[in-house]
């Protein structure tokens, strides 16, 4: 029963470590990953979009209740900001541009980006070409670092 306890100890020290390590501070080295949660990270493009509609929908059902008329990406932003810790959000071109490089193993964040007209060539209602909103992919400040050090 002994060394039960003891297996039982290392595993309790084990995940206090993994805890630890998920508290990254975000003035830590540029080899070190910030962790936190994320809702979209490691699924399948099409898992994510579905994921992102349902978010999206529930936020602006929240929205109309309260009276609030944000549109989608600003009540996103809100969500990112108040269950992540996000604050600053770019795309990987933007943080480039600034001179700027995402950490290894870094999951974007999902926005809706502007909509676009559909690759099928099919007419919407009423004859419409048909469009749909890609997802655009945006990093936080966090998870970013400077290439010149």
């Amino acid at each position: 029963m002994a060394t039960r306890t003891k297996k039982e100890s290392v595993n309790k020290s084990a995940a206090t470590q993994q805890t630890a390590s998920a508290q990254t501070v975000s003035g830590s080295s540029p080899k070190s990953a910030v962790k936190f949660l994320n809702p979209f990270a490691l699924t399948p493009k099409e898992e994510r979009r579905k994921r992102l509609h349902e978010l999206t929908g529930q936020l602006i059902e929240e929205a109309k209740a309260t009276g609030d008329s944000s549109n989608r990406n600003q009540l996103l932003l809100r969500y990112y900001r108040e269950q992540c810790g996000a604050t600053v959000l770019r795309t990987l071109e933007a943080w480039a541009a600034q001179g700027k490089r995402i950490r290894k193993g870094a999951k974007a964040f999902l926005l809706w980006d502007k909509p676009q007209a559909s690759s099928d060539g099919g007419a919407g209602e009423a004859g419409e070409p048909s469009s749909f909103f890609p997802m655009k992919y945006v990093f936080d400040i966090r998870q970013v670092y400077s290439v010149n050090g």
